[in-house]
């Protein structure tokens, strides 16, 4: 590198400019001067020496002045000489010691997290690279390399995007599917299903009574046989009262729905909180709570709900308010809440998971306040997970289950409200479904629009997944709506940074 003033040559100079930046002295001045003085000095001793050594010293000094002489081709040749030596020293001063100027967003911009907005803590941004002196003729070939390698910020939904891409139909198919395990079973009863059919997903049920300790040693073994890098969701109902899976040392005893609908929202964020930060400890990361079921029938003639004490017990608008401060609680403790059942089973009779009679609801539509609570939360809190019921509903779709209903899923939720999470359904072990073929459980639920196939009979689990990888081998819609689901599943893991922390 040279500076500007190297590239404009002054031709009242006669020396070039030094690599510091300074002029030589002007051959015009030195030859009025020190030269003029130093050559009479010289022709002066030379007269008293004679006639030859003054023509001698005449030559000489004629030689001198031609060679300082603008026009002599001599000098100039000299001159150009003296300039190309200069510039070469620059070139390689500035080789030796130039670093490039990154631009901010460039080599020095460091990595930027996931900015996915869901509250789950981020992970950790990645070290920044540092720039480093090159050779001139390398600089250009290293910035480009170093710039391209810069990381560069993505999406939950991008990474997701790409990892379902590179998935075979098997394992996106897997991901869709949440697996039963009861208490007091070996963890490796699921080893070849985790392994072979990619399981993405873990439900434990029954009384686990083995405290913090016991169920952290059964989830730690469960996710050590996944194969694939994709840690599954292990997932409970964990929601107070008559309904908490685990318990034992380290669980608190949780208060029913009810009773929460007792306390203020803090008190119950700052519960939740604590209630959540046992479940991770545990290697639990989804709840299967609250309910947001608003129940506007006698309350001991609403089976599923209102007789459980699994509501909140108040209006709608209570209901989301004290349901969103759950989900917020749970999200600080780094675990997903799922709200459910919707479209909401408070003003049915009868128990979906017991029995088809009495399941009918004749109440629901799309202005009843059953889905007012519901609406609320998604809108406020954007929950991980948004279970829906196998209840029908006469005034939205009278003519199945709203598992296996489009437009109840689609239209009444999904387009209605913008949610795009995961939609899980209700176990479609119950008995509410039981005049349904196995195999066609997860084709219905996923052509419906939902995502996971929640199973509560660990035998259903190679039927429901066989049925849904033969529909996509045969049917392109299908195999789309397998991937599409695939793709939510895996932006919940990403948002909640399951991979980075398993």
């Amino acid at each position: 590198m040279t500076s500007d003033n190297e590239h404009e040559h002054d031709t009242t100079q006669d020396t070039p400019a030094q690599p510091d930046g300074s002029h030589g002295v002007n051959h015009d001045d030195s030859r009025g001067s020190g030269n003029g003085r130093g050559n009479g000095s010289a022709g002066r001793n030379s007269s008293s020496n004679g006639d030859s050594n003054s023509n001698e010293h005449h030559d000489h000094h004629h030689w001198l002045h031609d060679l300082t002489n603008k026009h002599n081709p001599i000098r100039i040749v000299v001159i150009v000489l003296i300039w190309i030596i200069v510039i070469a020293s620059l070139g390689l001063f500035g080789w030796i010691t130039f670093e490039p100027n990154l631009p901010a967003s460039g080599l020095k911009q460091q990595n930027m997290v996931s900015a996915n907005g869901n509250g789950y803590t981020d992970a950790q941004a990645s070290p920044q690279p540092s720039s480093s002196s090159s050779p001139q003729d390398k600089k250009h070939e290293s910035l480009k390399e170093e710039l391209e390698a810069t990381p560069t910020t993505t999406t939950p939904q991008q990474q997701a995007q790409q990892a379902v891409e590179h998935m075979s139909l098997e394992e996106q198919a897997g991901q869709l599917v949440m697996a039963p395990l009861t208490a007091g079973t070996e963890p490796s009863t699921l080893e070849p299903m985790i392994k072979d059919r990619h399981l993405g997903s873990i439900l434990l049920l029954g009384n686990w009574d083995s405290g913090i300790a016991g169920v952290r040693q059964a989830t730690t073994t469960l996710q050590q046989y996944v194969n694939d890098n994709i840690p599954m969701f292990i997932a409970t109902d964990q929601e107070g009262g008559a309904v908490q899976h685990l318990t034992g040392s380290g669980f608190t005893t949780i208060p029913s729905a009810r009773q929460q609908g007792q306390m203020s929202d803090d008190k119950l964020m700052t519960s939740a909180e604590q209630w959540g930060q046992q479940l991770r400890q545990a290697g639990v990361n989804i709840d299967l709570a609250p309910s947001l079921d608003t129940v506007v029938i006698d309350r001991s003639s609403n089976a599923p709900i209102g007789a459980l004490d699994r509501d909140f017990g108040l209006s709608a608008k209570g209901n989301a308010q004290h349901g969103i401060a759950f989900v917020e609680g749970m999200r600080k403790a780094d675990v997903g809440a799922t709200i459910k059942h919707y479209p909401g089973l408070g003003a049915v009779t009868g128990n979906t998971d017991f029995t088809a009679d009495g399941t009918v609801d004749t109440v629901t539509d799309v202005n009843s306040i059953q889905l007012q609570a519901f609406n609320n939360a998604i809108a406020q809190v954007n929950p991980a997970m948004v279970m829906i019921s196998l209840g029908i509903y006469e005034n939205l779709d009278p003519n199945v289950p709203a598992a296996f209903s489009s437009y109840i899923i689609n239209t009444v939720l999904r387009d209605s409200t913008g949610y795009d999470g995961v939609v899980i359904s209700d176990s479609l072990s119950a008995q509410a479904v039981k005049g349904y073929v196995p195999a066609d459980l997860g084709t219905k639920f996923i052509q419906a629009g939902g995502d996971i196939v929640c199973l509560s009979d660990l035998s259903m689990v190679g039927p429901v997944l066989d049925g849904i990888v033969y529909q996509a081998q045969n049917s392109p819609d299908f195999a789309n709506l397998v991937k599409a689901s695939a793709k939510r599943v895996l932006t919940l893991k990403y948002e909640m940074h399951l991979i980075e922390k398993n």
